[in-house]
């Protein structure tokens, strides 16, 4: 999957088995897949809280309430996390 398959209405959620997990010690979010683990950023981070029923246009406008950025800026930036994420099979478009 490449970033230009994600459309607005296309509602990222993660993939069967997959959880989002923060970790007190470390003061991040983190995934924990199948004899996998991911450390997040904070913005990966937000941005994997907001897949929780949003369709990608929502999840936009939830994430301009967070960061200071435009729009087209922030568009972009996730669609590139969330296609990095589907191809690691830990998310679901």
């Amino acid at each position: 999957m490449n970033s230009a398959d994600i459309t607005n209405d296309s509602c990222p959620k993660l993939a069967a088995g997959v959880r989002l997990k923060f970790d007190d010690t470390r003061k991040s979010w983190m995934i924990l897949a199948p004899e996998r683990v991911f450390m997040l950023d904070e913005i990966a981070g937000e941005i994997l809280l907001g897949c929780d029923g949003k369709n990608f246009s929502e999840l936009i406008d939830f994430l301009l309430i967070k960061f200071d950025a435009p729009r087209p800026e922030i568009e972009e930036d996730v669609k590139e996390v969330l296609a990095n994420l589907v191809v690691k099979g830990v998310l679901d478009i």
